[in-house]
C-alpha cells in the first residue's frame, strides 16, 4: 500500500511539472538532437529547382518575365515531370503578353502546375489578413495551396495538410497536394526535420530555362520551385538548421507526408504514460540503497524511457517528451534514498534494542548457568563472575570480582600444562576444591579468546580474554563409579550363568545318554529276546520319551548359548544334504514321529552352500520336528532347497492344521504357542521356532510363513547370496555316476 501510494505521488508531481511548461526549452532542444542523430534520406519523389544567385547573375533583370516561367514549365512538362509547383507569387497582373504566355504553358501542362496561395498580415498585430490567391487567368488550368508557414514559437516546428483561417473554409496546403497523402484534413503535425535535406535533389533554375538537364531526373517526379537565393528573401527559421529558404521546408513538409513521418506529439499522456512506465519499474519500496543495488534499476529506468522515446520517434512517429521520465528517475532515486535512511534508522534502533536484550539475557544465563563462569583479563584479574562459580570456590561474588585468578584457581599456562595435546587456545583439567559441604570434584574448562577494543591505551586495541568454566562433577563421577561396578556384577552374573550352562550340559545329558542307550538294549533286545514283551514296548517308550527330554535340555541349553553371545558363528563348506539327513535321523526318535513321510528335495545347485553347519541342522531339526509335530500320523513332510536369484530358499511343508494369522507374530518369541497355555494339545516349550529366527539372525538370513487353518503350513527361510557355492559341473557328474 505505501509502495503504491509513493509511486502515485511521484506521477502526480512530475505531471504536474510537466503540465506547468516548464520542460518545453529542454525538450525541443533534446527534440531537435534527435533530428540530427536519427537522420534519415529523402525518398527522390521531389525535385526542387532553385532560383538561385546564379540564375539572377545571368538572366539580369529582377523580376523575371513570367515567360521565363513558361518555358521552364513547358522544359519540364516535356521531361515528364509529374507535378510542377511555384512557391512563387503570382497574385499580381504583369505585362499582358507575359501573363498570357505563362498561361499557356499552364494550359498546355493539363492540369500538373500548382500555384501558391498567400495569406498575408495587414498590420503589425497580424489580427487582420488578407488573402492573395493567384491571378484568376493562371487558375483556369492550375491547382492551388496555401503556401504560408506561420511559426508560432518563432521556429517552423509544425504544419498542416489544410489550413482554417478566422472566416474562410479550410484551405488545401500547398506541400499536402504536392504529396497527394489521402484526403485533407486540418489537424496539425510535427514537421521530421530527421529528413536530411541535402538527400532532395534540385536543378538550377536557369539550368532548367536553357534545357540544360538530364529528362530522367524529373521524369516521374513532383518538381517544386522557388527562391533559395538570400537576394531575394522567403527564409524560415527552423530547428536544425537555423533559417532555410521557405521552398525547402515545404519540401521537407511534402517529404513527411510522402514518407508517412507526420510525428504526433505524445503530449501530457505520453509523457504521464511513460513516467508510470518509470515508477512502475524503480518502486521505490523494493529496491534498497546502495551504489551497486541502485545503479541497476537507475539504468533499467534511463535506459528504457530513452529507448521507449527513440522506438517510439524512429519507428512509430510520436515524439514523446523523456525528461519528465528523467526527473521521475531522480525522483525514484531520492524516494529510495528516503526510505533507506528511515529504514537504517529503524535497523539502528531495534540493533540497540536487540543489542540490550542480547546483553541481558546473556548475563541472566551467565547468572542462571548451573556452572561456574569467570572471565578474566589478559592482567590477570577477575573481570566477571556468577554465583555459581563463587559457590563452588567457597567465596562471596563480591569478592571474587577484581581479585587475581592466581588466588583461587591455576592461570591458563598452567592448566593441563602436563599434557603434551594441550590447545593454545582451548585447555582443562580436573580439580578438588575446598567447599562449604566438604570437598567437591570439578572439571576445569579454559578458552583464551581475543578481544578487540580493550586494549590498555584509551581502551584501544586487542587484549584476550580467559573464560573459566567450574561445573561440578561429583555427583556425576559417583554415578559413574556406582554404573561400573553395576557392569562388573553384570558381566560376574554372565559368566555364572556360562559355568552353570556348561555345567548343565555335562551333568543332564550323561545320565540322558546312558538311560537313552540301556533302553534301547532293552528295546531292539541287543541281548537277545525278551519274553515279557511288555519289557520291550516300556523301553520303547522309555527311548523315545529320553529323547524328547534331551531335546527339551539341548534346547535350554541353546538358548542360553544364543543369549549369552557364546556361540560363535564357523563358516565352512556344508553338504545340505548330509544335514538335513542327520536333523531327520533326530526327528524320527523324538516320540512325535508317527510314520511320516519325510521326503527331501535339493536342487544340484544348492547341494553345497557357505554356512555354518551347526546352525543349519538346528534350524532343519526344529522346523521339520515342528513339522511332524502338527502333522496327522502318516502325512507327508517334504524339505526343499533350490537357488533363487541370488538367495539360497530352504522349504519345509506339512499338510497340519495350520496356523492363525493372530498368532504368527508370537511364534518366534521365547516360549512361544500358537495356542493358549490351557487348550494345547501337544507338548514343548516353545523355544524351537526362537531357536530357528536367532540362528538365522546369527546368518543373515530371513524367516516367513505361508499357512491357512486347515490347510498346512509352509516355512521358507532365505539365505543371503553369500552362503551360494559354485561347483565345477564335473564333481556333479561324478556324484551322479
Amino acid at each position: 500500500m505505501r509502495g503504491s501510494l509513493i509511486a502515485f505521488l511521484v506521477c502526480l508531481a512530475v505531471s504536474a511539472v510537466a503540465l506547468s511548461g516548464v520542460f518545453n526549452p529542454l525538450s525541443l532542444a533534446l527534440r531537435d538532437f534527435w533530428f540530427g542523430v536519427f537522420k534519415r534520406p529523402a525518398s527522390g519523389e521531389i525535385v526542387l529547382v532553385h532560383m538561385d544567385s546564379r540564375s539572377i547573375q545571368e538572366l539580369r533583370n529582377w523580376p523575371w518575365p513570367r515567360s521565363n516561367y513558361g518555358r521552364v514549365v513547358d522544359k519540364l512538362n516535356e521531361a515528364g515531370a509529374d507535378l510542377i509547383a511555384f512557391d512563387v507569387d503570382f497574385s499580381s497582373p504583369s505585362q499582358p503578353d507575359q501573363d498570357k504566355a505563362f498561361a499557356g504553358a499552364i494550359e498546355r501542362a493539363a492540369g500538373k502546375v500548382l500555384l501558391a496561395s498567400l495569406v498575408q498580415p495587414l498590420s503589425a498585430d497580424r489580427r487582420e489578413l488578407t488573402m492573395s490567391m493567384p491571378l484568376d487567368i493562371f487558375l483556369e488550368n492550375a491547382l492551388w495551396g496555401d503556401v504560408n508557414i506561420m511559426p508560432p514559437s518563432g521556429l517552423a516546428r509544425v504544419a498542416s495538410v489544410a489550413r482554417v483561417y478566422e472566416t474562410d473554409e479550410p484551405r488545401p496546403g500547398f506541400a499536402a497536394i504536392i504529396a497527394q497523402n489521402g484526403p485533407m484534413s486540418a489537424s496539425e503535425f510535427v514537421i521530421d526535420y530527421s529528413i536530411d535535406r541535402s538527400t532532395i535533389p534540385f536543378l538550377s533554375f536557369i539550368d532548367v530555362l536553357k534545357g540544360r538537364f538530364d529528362p530522367a531526373r524529373v521524369r516521374g517526379k513532383r518538381v517544386i520551385i522557388g527562391a533559395t537565393a538570400i537576394e531575394l528573401g522567403d527564409r524560415v527559421s527552423v530547428p536544425k538548421w537555423g533559417v532555410i529558404p521557405g521552398v525547402e521546408v515545404n519540401a521537407l513538409i511534402a517529404e513527411s507526408l510522402l514518407q508517412n513521418r507526420t510525428l504526433t506529439d505524445a503530449g501530457l499522456p505520453g509523457q504521464f504514460a511513460l513516467i508510470l512506465l518509470v515508477v512502475l519499474l524503480l518502486n521505490p519500496t523494493r529496491v534498497s540503497w546502495g551504489v551497486r543495488t541502485i545503479m541497476v534499476p537507475l539504468s533499467v529506468g534511463v535506459g528504457t524511457s530513452l529507448t521507449a522515446t527513440i522506438v517510439a520517434f524512429v519507428y512509430g512517429g510520436v515524439l514523446v517528451d523523456p525528461l519528465p521520465a528523467g526527473v521521475a528517475v531522480v525522483a525514484c532515486v531520492f524516494c529510495i534514498g528516503l526510505l533507506e535512511l528511515a529504514s537504517r534508522s529503524n535497523a539502528v534502533m531495534r540493533e540497540r534494542t536487540t543489542s540490550s536484550m542480547r546483553q541481558a539475557m546473556i548475563t541472566r544465563i551467565v547468572e542462571d548457568s548451573s556452572d561456574g563462569i569467570l572471565v578474566v583479563r589478559d592482567n590477570g584479574r577477575i573481570e566477571l563472575c556468577n554465583e555459581q562459580a563463587a559457590r563452588l570456590l567457597n567465596v562471596t561474588q563480591r569478592t571474587l570480582t577484581g581479585r587475581p585468578i592466581r588466588n583461587h584457581l591455576p592461570v591458563f599456562e598452567d592448566v593441563g600444562a602436563e599434557d603434551s595435546a594441550a590447545s593454545l587456545s582451548n585447555r582443562s583439567c580436573d580439580l578438588k576444591l575446598e567447599g562449604a559441604e566438604g570437598e567437591v570434584l570439578v572439571e576445569l574448562f579454559v578458552r583464551r579468546t581475543q578481544v578487540g577494543g580493550l586494549g590498555k591505551k584509551d581502551n584501544l586495541g586487542t587484549c584476550f580474554l580467559d573464560v573459566y568454566t567450574l561445573r561440578d562433577v561429583t555427583a556425576v563421577r559417583k554415578a559413574r563409579e556406582a554404573e561400573m561396578r553395576a557392569q562388573e556384577e553384570r558381566l560376574g552374573a554372565e559368566r555364572a550363568k556360562t559355568n552353570f550352562v556348561a555345567n548343565m550340559s555335562h551333568e543332564l545329558r550323561t545320565p540322558l545318554n546312558a538311560i537313552i542307550g540301556f533302553s534301547e538294549l532293552l528295546a531292539n533286545e541287543m541281548l537277545g529276546p525278551v519274553e515279557q514283551r511288555a519289557y520291550v514296548e516300556h523301553a520303547d517308550i522309555v527311548v523315545k520319551s529320553s529323547h524328547q527330554l534331551l531335546s527339551v535340555v539341548n534346547n535350554v541349553i541353546d538358548v542360553a548359548r544364543l543369549d549369552s553371545e557364546l556361540l560363535q558363528v564357523s563358516l565352512a563348506e556344508v553338504q545340505l544334504s548330509d544335514v538335513v539327513d542327520g536333523a531327520v535321523d533326530l526327528v524320527k526318535a523324538l516320540s512325535v514321529y508317527q510314520k511320516h513321510d519325510i521326503r527331501i528335495s535339493i536342487a544340484p545347485e544348492a547341494s553345497f552352500i557357505m554356512s555354518d553347519g551347526r546352525l543349519i541342522r538346528q534350524v532343519a531339526y526344529n522346523l521339520l520336528s515342528n513339522a511332524v509335530k502338527f502333522s496327522p500320523e502318516g502325512s507327508s513332510v517334504s524339505f526343499s532347497a533350490w537357488i533363487e536369484g541370488a538367495d539360497a530358499v530352504i522349504e519345509i511343508e506339512d499338510h497340519g492344521r495350520g496356523i492363525e494369522a493372530d498368532a504368527l507374530p508370537r511364534l518366534t518369541g521365547l516360549f512361544g504357542h500358537a495356542e493358549s497355555a490351557f487348550n494345547r494339545d501337544h507338548d514343548g516349550l516353545g523355544v524351537g521356532l526362537y531357536l530357528v529366527k536367532r540362528c538365522l539372525d546369527k546368518l543373515n538370513g530371513r524367516l516367513s510363513f505361508k499357512t491357512a487353518v486347515g490347510e498346512g503350513t509352509t516355512v521358507r527361510v532365505t539365505l543371503p547370496s553369500a552362503a551360494i557355492v559354485q561347483h565345477e559341473p564335473v564333481g556333479l557328474a561324478g556324484a551322479a555316476d
